[in-house]
């Protein structure tokens, strides 16, 4: 099943669960504190592994970053399915938070950010990667209000609904008290090399930043420690 079928099947589970899990998500949607992010990359581990028992995964996998500077960016869930050939990964990034500015701006800087990783940082020079070889990276950004401020939330509206025009999102309301927006780079052809790999996430990020930009929501992070 390709990458992005798999996340919205997930979205799709969680909506399909009896009503005491429903009253679960509703009461986390009404609750001050998002820790609840590392539950979700939980079950997300669980619903891809029931897809096929034989993924290779790396929780909070932690990638150096361009240039000279010492900052590294941590990425939630990467794995590799058993159909991809060893050196190609699916990197995913989640963001939980009550409002949807807060939730898109996180997966935005995140999308930005997976622009500039390198290397793996590993204390076992074996594991290295040597060179950006994701084949699919997804950003799943959740939210269970719209916005505080009704101006603010249609600008956020606008923007996802470009992207989905686009064909760059995915926007559900499966999920009792939830919305989710999968934003979502595929590699054109499995067979790519890593430095076209690269090539075409950035050419995908910057369309992302675009639109953000027209939509007046978003700058490019320069002093981000994450």
């Amino acid at each position: 099943m390709p990458e992005k079928e798999i996340i919205i099947s997930f979205l799709s589970m969680l909506g399909d669960k009896g009503q005491h899990y429903h009253s679960f998500l509703k009461f986390l949607a009404n609750e001050e504190r998002s820790g609840w992010e590392k539950w979700i990359q939980f079950e997300l581990i669980r619903h891809i592994n029931s897809q096929d028992k034989n993924h290779e995964f790396y929780w909070e996998d932690r990638y150096k970053l361009n240039g000279k500077t010492k900052k590294t960016k941590q990425l939630d869930l990467v794995y590799r399915p058993l159909n991809f050939t060893a050196d190609k990964y699916v990197g995913i990034e989640l963001k939980v938070q009550r409002y949807i500015e807060y939730s898109v701006n996180g997966i935005l800087k995140d999308l930005y950010w997976l622009s500039k990783i390198t290397i793996r940082e590993t204390s076992r020079q074996e594991e290295t990667r040597d060179s950006w070889n994701f084949r699919s990276i997804l950003g799943i950004a959740f939210f269970s209000k719209p916005s505080e401020d009704n101006k603010r939330q249609s600008k956020y509206r606008e923007f996802i609904k470009q992207l989905e025009e686009e064909r760059l999102a995915t926007l559900t309301e499966e999920i009792p008290g939830w919305y989710a927006v999968v934003i979502n780079w595929q590699a054109r052809s499995p067979k790519e090399d890593n430095s076209k790999l690269k090539e075409s996430y950035i050419n995908f990020y910057k369309k992302i930043r675009h639109f953000a930009k027209k939509h007046g929501i978003y700058y490019e992070p320069s002093n981000m420690t994450k």
